[in-house]
């Protein structure tokens, strides 16, 4: 980290360039699409592509068209926990 002020936090990656994050919401201060994304720990990241694998996988199940190789048992455990 380089440096950190009241709104925003400035890092540099490998003393190359530096990039400018918000401080609340660690998001990239950018006109454009963000390069980076900012983590405070690993497993922020490992959740992150934990959850979207499960996305991906529920996804393949019902993503597609004729039925579903799901038992009605599953259905409505899979319903219940949506309508949470």
């Amino acid at each position: 980290m380089e440096k950190v002020g009241r709104k925003y936090i400035q890092v540099s990656f490998g003393g190359f360039q530096t990039y400018k994050y918000y401080k609340d919401s660690l998001e990239q201060v950018s006109d454009y699409a963000a390069d980076f994304y900012l983590y405070l720990s690993k497993q922020e990241i490992l959740d992150e592509q934990e959850i979207s694998n499960l996305v991906s996988e529920i996804r393949s199940k019902f993503d597609r068209w004729g039925s579903v190789n799901l038992t009605l048992d599953q259905l409505r455990r899979i319903s219940k926990i949506i309508s949470e």
